[in-house]
């Protein structure tokens, strides 16, 4: 016979063998590899969300202000006013409203004041300006005896997020405005 012949031939078909009870199903072998590469990219989906979340929490945001009196005096004032410095040399996180003269924490934190002020040289009394959180006074200033003296106050708090931060005439009417008398605040530390 010849090569011919040998493809006339009808193929055999090996014997089927039944089925036993230790064969592995092609089809469950493959499901289980995946079902594994599906449980690892869950794992390292959560490691990845883990790590997002402690990025996000570890971002501070930045919080200060400049602010001063646009008037070059700054009089008539009387006991336990707010002094509403109208001028923001800046503001950045938006904490100070220089239409009220209130700074209202954006975050919780350590926060820093500044308030430095001159006596106006036509008031005849010590001018005293305090630092108030809320309605505690945390820091007073106080610019006296002669005239054109200047005084200072710096104080460090904690603020929780909406709590509120202003300057009150304590004593005295009439001060330097311009950048003669300034407020300033920072965050020093979020929480």
């Amino acid at each position: 016979m010849g090569l011919c012949g040998s493809l006339n031939r009808p193929l055999v078909k090996s014997p089927s063998r039944s089925r036993r009870s230790d064969d592995v199903d092609p089809l469950t072998a493959v499901v289980n590899q995946l079902s594994q590469e599906v449980l690892q990219l869950k794992t390292s989906l959560a490691a990845l969300e883990a790590s997002q979340a402690r990025l996000a929490g570890s971002q501070t945001m930045s919080v200060s202000f400049t602010v001063h009196f646009s008037k070059a005096d700054v009089v008539g004032l009387g006991t336990d006013q707010i002094l509403v410095f109208d001028v923001a040399r800046n503001n950045i996180g938006n904490g100070y409203n220089t239409g009220t003269g209130f700074f209202t924490a954006p975050v919780a934190g350590s926060y820093v004041f500044f308030l430095g002020m001159q006596r106006h040289g036509d008031d005849e009394s010590t001018f005293i300006a305090s630092i108030v959180k809320g309605t505690t006074t945390i820091g007073v200033a106080e610019a006296g005896y002669s005239p054109f003296e200047h005084g200072s106050m710096l104080v460090t708090t904690h603020l929780e997020r909406g709590d509120t931060v202003c300057v009150k005439a304590s004593h005295g009417t009439t001060v330097y405005g311009g950048m003669s008398t300034v407020f300033s605040g920072f965050l020093l530390h979020q929480n």
